[in-house]
């Protein structure tokens, strides 16, 4: 048996030895070629400075750069290093594939001391062909994307086999990103240390509810406010179906599968633009933020409305239904006049500026929402008794709403098919978010009626609940997951449906994660902060004083005061 494991050592051995022995020939022909290609490379011709006068940023770029052409005349490590970690031009580029992102670990690590007081170190930076194409490229930190342009120019004339373009190159300074972190800002220090309170807090009254409170019913008001132990209770609370005639059960279903859905979509979007190292979008800090400005801003003048429908009840109704039927039309002739389309085919950031994230053009389905709520509100606790073709019909118009909203674009997004004209876009935009929001009244009223069946049982489990106080804490962290997932991958990846929902599922539980540590940091401790108010006063409870005296008493005297009024009529003047 000893003799066996000793072969096979050996053999492991020899095998290393043999790969090893590979590598380095690899190396050393790698070294060889860079070698041939830089061994008559000089700077006469180096035009990275634009003003006459080379300024401090320059001169030191300069130097960076002869230092990095003599170690790779020399083949030094770190300057071939430097030189492997750049990407190529991407292969597949017919199919989609227009990245190539090199080795960003390997060129952030180069780190070389050109002086006592100085030590060269590498950029990561994306360089674009005609804005297309994207591929990794690793220069010294001291050079701008101005500098590195005329360098990576240079370098396609020096060496043809290296398939750099000598035309259409350009690199931008906000794809760069160097080894040494961003300082902190004056927001961000405020943030960390509101939340590192806000922390302290949860924790310390969460040990004083755990261990210095033997009855939960004498709890005081500030460990109410921020024992996680009692807020957790709070959270994953689960109540019976139709225990209280003021809840619509099936909204939480409905809320979870459309935060859910939502989450879904974005994250196909993420791998579809995927791979991007360090390319967070600069005009937006977070993309998902255009809907919490546009829910703000309806929820602020929901008052109005709610005032309408107090003063004028059923003529307000009516007065909303025909600023309904006047947004959609708004809606329309904008799409028709500026040619605009929301598919992928003919997608532009102007439609998604004035349609996409405009607050007029999400006013409509949630007025249809406002009036459904008041048609609720009239007829609460009525019972409407429909016959079975009624339900079938609102079922089946309700699906087919549904289905169309989604799938009806689907012919014409396929490889090769024709784009749909302007007219068949505004109509379909337009018809979606009227037909989508009526599907989902459909939806609520079956449920709440009786005739929701598999579909109400679905929706109104009773499990949707906790997932349903956390559906805006996931709404506001899902696309931060997303980002951070998307925008540190190292290599390509593959598109697939599959992989899509791996993506999902991840995301989707870190996500629950980070929403619940919110629900006990900030939504919940700021949701009791009412407790900690004190107690208004009220006034003392008015007691009628019962009288000590009988019935009978009482109607003795009424006797009495007949009989003397009585005697005095008699005893009047005559």
């Amino acid at each position: 048996m000893v003799n066996i494991v000793g072969v096979f050592f050996l053999c492991g051995l020899a095998l290393i030895s043999a790969v090893q022995s590979q590598e380095e020939d690899v190396l050393k022909s790698f070294v060889a070629e860079l070698t041939k290609d830089f061994q008559d490379f000089t700077f006469n011709n180096f035009e990275a400075i634009d003003s006459e006068l080379p300024t401090e940023e320059d001169q030191l770029c300069l130097q960076d750069l002869a230092a990095l052409t003599a170690g790779l005349q020399r083949g030094q490590m770190w300057a071939l290093k430097m030189m492997d970690s750049w990407g190529s031009n991407p292969s597949g580029l017919l199919t989609g594939n227009v990245y190539d992102l090199g080795n960003f670990d390997e060129c952030l690590n180069v780190r070389r001391e050109v002086s006592q007081n100085r030590t060269l170190q590498g950029k990561y930076c994306f360089r674009s062909v005609y804005l297309f194409a994207r591929s990794a490229t690793c220069i010294p930190a001291s050079c701008s994307a101005v500098h590195m342009k005329n360098y990576v120019g240079q370098l396609a004339k020096l060496s043809p086999k290296s398939g750099l373009p000598t035309n259409g190159i350009t690199i931008s300074d906000s794809s760069c990103q160097t080894s040494e972190s961003i300082p902190w800002d004056g927001l961000t220090i405020f943030m960390v240390t509101t939340l590192s309170v806000l922390g302290s807090l949860v924790a310390l009254f969460t040990l004083w509810d755990y261990f210095l409170v033997s009855n939960q019913d004498q709890l005081s008001a500030v460990v109410k406010v921020f024992s996680a132990r009692v807020n957790s209770r709070a959270l994953f609370r689960v109540v019976e179906i139709k225990s209280n005639p003021n809840v619509i059960d099936c909204l939480n279903g409905i809320r979870c599968m459309s935060v859910m859905w939502v989450l879904y979509c974005h994250q196909f979007m993420m791998d579809i633009t995927a791979a991007n190292i360090n390319m967070f979008s600069v005009k937006t800090c977070l993309a998902h933020s255009w809907y919490l400005s546009v829910d703000m801003q309806l929820f602020l003048i929901s008052p109005l409305l709610l005032i309408a429908l107090y003063k004028w009840g059923k003529k307000a109704a009516a007065g909303i239904f025909v600023l309904i039927l006047l947004l959609s039309a708004c809606l329309f002739a904008t799409m028709m006049v500026n040619d605009y389309s929301m598919t992928l085919k003919n997608f532009s950031t102007d439609s998604m500026k004035h349609i996409y994230f405009a607050t007029h053009t999400h006013a409509t389905p949630w007025l249809i929402g406002f009036l459904f709520g008041y048609f609720l509100h009239l007829n609460k606790g009525k019972k409407f008794q429909l016959n079975w073709i009624a339900v079938w019909a609102g079922w089946i118009l309700c699906l087919a709403m549904i289905f169309t909203s989604i799938y009806a674009p689907y012919p014409a997004a396929q490889k090769g098919a024709p784009a749909l004209t302007t007219l068949e876009n505004s109509f379909y935009y337009t018809l979606t978010r009227l037909g989508w929001s009526m599907a989902l009244c459909w939806v609520v009223f079956a449920c709440m009626q009786g005739y929701g069946g598999l579909a109400n049982s679905f929706l109104s489990y009773p499990l949707w609940q906790p997932l349903s106080r956390l559906s805006y804490a996931v709404y506001m962290w899902h696309i931060f997951v997303q980002e951070v997932n998307s925008k540190s991958i190292r290599t390509n990846s593959y598109l697939s449906a599959y992989r899509t929902m791996l993506n999902f599922w991840s995301t989707f539980g870190f996500t629950l994660l980070f929403s619940y540590l919110t629900y006990l940091l900030i939504e919940a401790p700021f949701s009791r902060l009412d407790l900690l108010m004190p107690p208004r006063r009220k006034n003392p409870p008015v007691v009628k004083q019962k009288s000590h005296i009988d019935d009978n008493e009482i109607s003795c005297v009424e006797k009495a005061n007949v009989t003397l009024s009585t005697t005095d009529v008699d005893q009047g003047p005559k």
